[in-house]
């Protein structure tokens, strides 16, 4: 038995993949049964059906929304717990420890869920019409519980390591991995990033604009720029990875990802106060001609494309293109 664990081929991906799986197959599996629970009670009842059908609908939209972002984080927090406590190796023993810690996960979030949503504490701490209490709360919310979720995944690994199946041979970043390696956990981060800052700037708009008076500009604009940068973070930062590390850099995959959504996040912002708050250059663009009414929008998208292109770039190649001036800061 040792030796057929010990013959496994060592895979960096095939473990925290295997999480994900498993947490996007139990995650479903809750969704589907809070939602046939009260179907079958009215199934005789068209009018209540079609009620709950349609209520379930937004709400399974929202649900398969929310999961996008715990995925990558539980992709990314196991990937680095299980490197860090030398977990390489697919058994059946490994993937039934791994899949009490998603049900560990999914208890927490329905709990945290319960607590935080469907009670009314955070009604105390909020006034009544109160746009910032609103998007504060939300805030403190999500990353309070994206927070929470990802400690319990990194130390329910750290603390159940002895009673994982490892491999006596020590996983290894070599010339053909390591820059995959970095570059994917980079890619997956960003995308963790990108997807938390859209969706709070989107509520954040959203709430500020009292919900539904939103115009469709203010909503499609900013989600638009951020798709757009996202795609050219994949292309761009590629070309950057040429470095190769003996030992997964976990620092700066943290460090380059969170500063390219922090100043893209800040550039976009800047980008979109002067397009719809200065009021001299609304009156000079809507003086134009009709054919040149959408060159101040087009201009602010353009350069809002370009510029991340530059941040995206030199992060990128500053801390993994092998320069020696990160290799001497960060070695």
């Amino acid at each position: 038995m040792t030796l057929s664990i010990v013959s496994k081929k060592l895979s960096f991906f095939t473990l925290p993949l295997t999480f994900v799986a498993l947490f996007f197959i139990f995650s479903v599996l809750i969704i589907l049964w809070l939602f046939l629970y009260p179907f079958i009670g009215v199934i005789d009842h068209f009018y209540l059906l079609w009620s709950i059908i349609s209520d379930y609908i937004f709400y399974l939209h929202n649900e398969f929304y929310n999961l996008i972002p715990v995925a990558l984080l539980s992709f990314i927090v196991s990937a680095f717990a299980l490197n860090r406590c030398n977990i390489h190796i697919f058994t059946l023993k490994n993937l039934l420890l791994l899949e009490i810690n998603v049900v560990i996960v999914k208890i927490f979030d329905l709990i945290f869920d319960h607590i935080f949503v469907n009670s009314d504490l955070l009604a105390r701490f909020i006034a009544p019409n109160s746009s910032g209490g609103i998007v504060t709360a939300a805030i403190s919310y999500n990353v309070l519980k994206l927070t929470l979720i990802g400690l319990i995944i990194y130390f329910y690994i750290k603390l159940m390591s002895p009673w994982f199946d490892k491999s006596k041979q020590v996983f290894e970043l070599n010339q053909q991995n390591s820059t995959r390696i970095h570059f994917v956990l980079f890619i997956a981060l960003y995308m963790f990033l990108f997807v938390v800052f859209t969706a709070l700037l989107l509520f954040t708009t959203l709430t500020i604009s009292n919900y539904y008076h939103a115009s469709e500009l203010n909503e499609i604009f900013p989600l638009m720029v951020f798709l757009i940068n996202l795609l050219l973070v994949i292309l761009i930062s590629r070309k950057q990875f040429k470095q190769t590390f003996v030992v997964l850099q976990t620092d700066r995959i943290i460090k380059s990802a969170l500063l390219i959504n922090l100043f893209t996040v800040i550039f976009n912002l800047l980008c979109l106060a002067l397009l719809f708050n200065n009021t001299r250059l609304i009156y000079w663009a809507n003086n134009l001609r009709s054919h040149f009414s959408y060159i101040l929008p087009l201009i602010t998208l353009l350069i809002s494309m370009i510029c991340p292109c530059f941040i995206v770039s030199s992060i990128t190649r500053y801390y993994f293109a092998g320069s020696t001036k990160a290799h001497m800061l960060f070695k």
